[in-house]
């Protein structure tokens, strides 16, 4: 889902303050790629101890989007920090961009790293693209933490479902442009952007990213995360979510919008890291 404008401005102004001595999502130190299909995917490797798959958010999200939390994920687990294809220092290829590639994306990445089982923890675009892991590859994903994703596009606010249709490339190059330009030096193919907001708009366009059947056949613990202000999703969804899933449990944050729902470093280390180190 696209994050709007302003709104990720106080989101990588936040993350800068606990992350600005460690450049994530450009650290020489601990990056690597891996190819999937048409493109090469970059990821990062922070801490020791269980796995934990993470994945950002979409269009202006990235691997930095979870700087305030690294400190903390990475003393209690091996964390691997995807750039979803397109974003940052992944290239975006030529594939018709779908949740399904992301998945595939993220699976080549734990297939590089000898990595058969693995929690994950998504936040937006990173999160529908969690739901389908869990879905879809129930032997691999042990736990899931799926922060403000839906099941399907429906579930969309609908002034957000229309904003989402009108996005076109070649008008969005026009926001933001210090912060393009500062994203642009690490993409590999930054002439594309255009391009590359208009495949990406078909992902986000797709009816349903994860079928309600197959979601009621999630078999791992699920802690669907919730801004009770979420400016993309119904708040009833995430309701509707938690009824569908079997095995979910639902945390719902008051006052909190969709960006603002991970810049809460507290929320992690009192619902998110006991979740995911509760034994079964």
């Amino acid at each position: 889902m696209k994050i709007t404008a302003c709104l990720f401005i106080l989101l990588l102004s936040a993350a800068f303050v606990r992350g600005q001595d460690i450049p994530y999502g450009n650290n020489p130190k601990t990056g690597k790629y891996v190819t999937s299909g048409d493109a090469k995917i970059y990821y990062e490797i922070y801490g020791e101890g269980p796995p934990l798959l993470l994945l950002h958010g979409g269009y202006y999200g990235y691997i930095s989007e979870y700087s305030q939390y690294y400190p903390d994920l990475s003393k209690h687990f091996k964390v691997i920090a995807v750039a979803t294809r397109g974003h940052g220092k992944s290239e975006i290829g030529h594939q018709r961009m779908t949740y399904a590639l992301f998945a595939q994306d993220a699976l080549a990445v734990l297939k590089k790293e000898g990595i058969e089982k693995t929690a994950v923890m998504g936040f937006s675009d990173g999160a529908i693209t969690g739901n389908i892991l869990a879905a879809e590859f129930p032997a691999i994903v042990t736990k899931l933490v799926s922060m403000g994703g839906p099941l399907n596009a429906t579930m969309y606010r609908p002034e957000a479902y229309e904003q989402t249709w009108r996005t076109q490339g070649k008008t969005e190059e026009q926001n933001l442009p210090d912060f393009l330009k500062e994203r642009k030096k690490i993409m590999p193919e930054p002439q594309r952007f255009s391009e590359w907001v208009d495949m990406l708009r078909e992902a986000w366009m797709e009816p349903v990213w994860v079928s309600n059947e197959k979601a009621s056949r999630i078999a791992c613990p699920v802690l669907i995360v919730a801004g009770d202000r979420d400016d993309y999703t119904r708040t009833d969804a995430f309701v509707s979510m938690l009824q569908i899933i079997p095995t979910a449990r639902l945390l719902v944050l008051p006052n909190s919008g969709h960006v603002s729902l991970i810049l809460n470093p507290e929320m992690l280390r009192d619902f998110i890291i006991p979740f995911l180190e509760e034994k079964k």
